[in-house]
This record gives structure tokens, C-alpha cells and sequence, in this order.
């Protein structure tokens, strides 16, 4: 019994509640006290134990050994597959992290851009600036509801055309 003492029993790791085992040089060493334990006690009670009770015993303990011997063997098998499965994890982990990072370096990008008001759309596009056919209006003016027309309340950017007859700068065949 005081062997057991000695060996370490499995301890989850209080972060990843992933659970240790006892190494391969440490499980060597502990099958290597118990054979000398073993031989211990067999040299004190030699005299009392038969030849024949001696090999069951072996037998009993070899048996005991290689089943000790299996569950290790399971047990490092399945901590080698939790750590390829928290491998895999944390390389997603990494991905996701990167992509956050290059989330708020945008963010942040956006947030350092000054906050000037744009210009009026007509002066943002540039086929409508520099084409002959269209004619360049200026923003709309800034006007009081009282002095603006019904047509000006309704459509306020859009310049009304009060002539009666068509603009002279298109072609004829366009308004006839």
C-alpha cells in the first residue's frame, strides 16, 4: 500500500480541465518499484510460499502488470487525441483572431477618416460634371419654406424649368 502513495494520481488541469497522465519515464520507473517491492516480499515470505505458489503469484502479478500496462497505453492514446483535437481548436482560434484583429484594424481606419460632408451629388459623379449634354447645377440654395414654391417644397434639389418652350441646348429632333 505504500506504493500507492508514491504514484500520482490524474490531475485535471484547473484551465483546460484536460486531464495529465503519468509520462512514459514516469510509469517505467513505477513498474520498476514495484518489481523490487514485489521481490521484497517474496524474499521475506519465501520460506512460508511454495514453488507452485510462487509461480501463480508471478503469473498473477505479470497479468496485473500488463493490464496496468493497456490502460496506460489507452489513456496516453486518448490524451494524444484530445491534444491533436485542442491542436485543430486553436489553430481555428488563430484564424478567428486574425480575422478580428483585421475587423478592428478596419474599424479603426473608418473611425480616423475625417468627417467632412461630402460634396452635393451632382458634383460626385464625374460623368454627370463633365458631360456637354447635361447641364452643371450647383447645389441647391439654402431657402426658407415661406419663400419656396409648392414644386420647390416637394422636390427641393431638383431644379424646376419654368419656360414653356424647350431648352435650346439639346438637339431639335429630341423635344419635336
Amino acid at each position: 500500500m505504500a506504493l500507492a502513495r508514491q504514484v500520482p494520481k490524474v490531475v485535471p488541469c484547473p484551465q483546460c480541465n484536460f486531464k495529465f497522465h503519468l509520462p512514459t519515464i514516469l510509469r517505467e520507473s513505477v513498474v520498476s518499484q514495484t518489481l523490487e517491492y514485489v521481490r521484497e516480499s517474496v524474499r521475506d515470505n519465501k520460506s512460508s510460499l511454495g514453488k507452485p505458489e510462487l509461480l501463480s503469484l508471478k503469473d498473477f502479478v505479470n497479468e496485473k502488470f500488463e493490464n496496468t500496462e493497456n490502460i496506460l497505453l489507452v489513456n496516453e492514446a486518448q490524451n494524444q487525441s484530445e491534444l491533436e483535437n485542442l491542436k485543430s481548436k486553436i489553430s481555428g482560434l488563430e484564424v478567428l483572431v486574425v480575422k478580428f484583429e483585421q475587423q478592428k484594424r478596419r474599424i479603426c481606419d473608418l473611425c480616423s477618416i475625417s468627417r467632412t460632408t461630402p460634396p452635393h451629388i451632382i458634383h460626385n459623379n464625374p460623368l454627370m460634371n463633365n458631360s456637354g449634354l447635361a447641364p452643371c447645377y450647383s447645389p441647391a440654395p439654402e431657402k426658407n419654406l415661406a419663400e419656396m414654391t409648392e414644386d420647390e417644397k416637394i422636390r427641393p434639389h431638383i431644379p424646376v424649368n419654368r419656360q414653356t418652350h424647350p431648352p435650346t441646348h439639346l438637339p431639335r429632333w429630341r423635344w419635336s
